[in-house]
């Protein structure tokens, strides 16, 4: 099973990434754990983008560390963007999910289609 998991800094993402941790996964699931750096609009300002930059990927390195120590496969990415952009969220039929977290404070109840 392939997971993506998305995380900010806050204390309600690392304790989502724990929880999610926890969970019983089949074997072979392989995790990714990612985050999004704003760009600063307007400002030229390397020192600052790089300090950010360097926050996020000690924030999927946190979140990951959770998912190394239950022993499954993980990976991570830090993505520049603008996180906000969505209008839409396409989730396929999981067949076995009951809820899906989408960050602070969202929460999408998942309805199989069958």
């Amino acid at each position: 099973m392939n997971i993506l998991v998305a995380v900010d800094s806050s204390s309600t993402s690392v304790a989502a990434s724990r929880e999610a941790a926890a969970r019983l996964w089949p074997a072979g699931s392989i995790v990714r754990v990612i985050t999004v750096v704003e760009p600063i609009y307007g400002w030229s300002v390397p020192e600052i983008e790089e300090a950010l930059e360097q926050a996020a990927e000690q924030t999927v390195q946190c979140a990951a560390e959770y998912f190394k120590q239950a022993g499954l496969e993980t990976t991570t990415a830090v993505l520049m963007g603008d996180p906000k952009g969505a209008d839409f969220l396409s989730l396929p039929d999981a067949g076995s999910i009951s809820r899906v977290g989408l960050g602070s404070p969202f929460l999408v109840r998942y309805v199989s289609g069958d």
